[in-house]
């Protein structure tokens, strides 16, 4: 547990450092051979992350990774990020259709998304769609409590932006549908 938090301090060092240099890529720890790209929040789940470039085992290891052959976060065309489905993405189980992720890019921008699809498919069936608009995927491992070591199967979450009110209307709705005792409100 010590050398978690002293990894995820460093992890966070690093990207207040990026901020102080104007989005260098500052390594969290001398042997890295990765940098911090974005920040990751989903408030109703207290989810905080410091999300890594690359998709290697030793980038996972330490957090969720964004995958270079991907477009950048924030710009148009379809991003990816990948992490482990016992670790930095078990969250994703507890995702649910309209739910809002924050992203913050190495540039200071925050943006907020809204969890448009949740899917599983074949690892050997997956592609980068690309589109002219700013979008996002998370992927990892399926099932989330499975022992064996590499499946085939991926568990995607996709993302697309929001704006602030359609933000609040889907507040609204997920207020109102649990008030009137509805176990799940989504849009479809």
């Amino acid at each position: 547990m010590v050398v978690w938090e002293y990894i995820t301090g460093r992890k966070k060092h690093a990207w207040q450092e990026t901020f102080e240099h104007s989005g260098g890529q500052i390594k969290p720890w001398p042997w890295a051979d990765t940098w911090p790209v974005a920040r990751l929040q989903v408030e109703r789940l207290g989810v905080d992350l410091i999300v890594l470039e690359g998709e290697s085992g030793e980038v996972l290891a330490f957090g969720p990774g964004h995958l270079p052959t991907s477009s950048d976060i924030g710009t148009a065309g379809h991003a990816v990020l990948a992490g482990h489905r016992d670790t930095s993405f078990r969250f994703l189980q507890n995702l649910k259709k309209g739910d809002v992720v924050m992203i913050q890019t190495m540039d200071g921008i925050k943006s907020r998304y809204l969890v448009s699809r949740l899917e599983v498919h074949d690892s050997k069936n997956l592609y980068l769609q690309q589109r002219d608009v700013s979008f996002w995927s998370m992927i990892t491992c399926y099932p989330f409590y499975n022992l064996q070591y590499r499946t085939n199967l991926r568990f995607i979450v996709s993302t697309v932006e929001s704006h602030e009110l359609f933000c609040l209307v889907s507040f609204v709705v997920r207020l109102l549908g649990s008030a009137l005792g509805y176990k799940s409100l989504t849009f479809q």
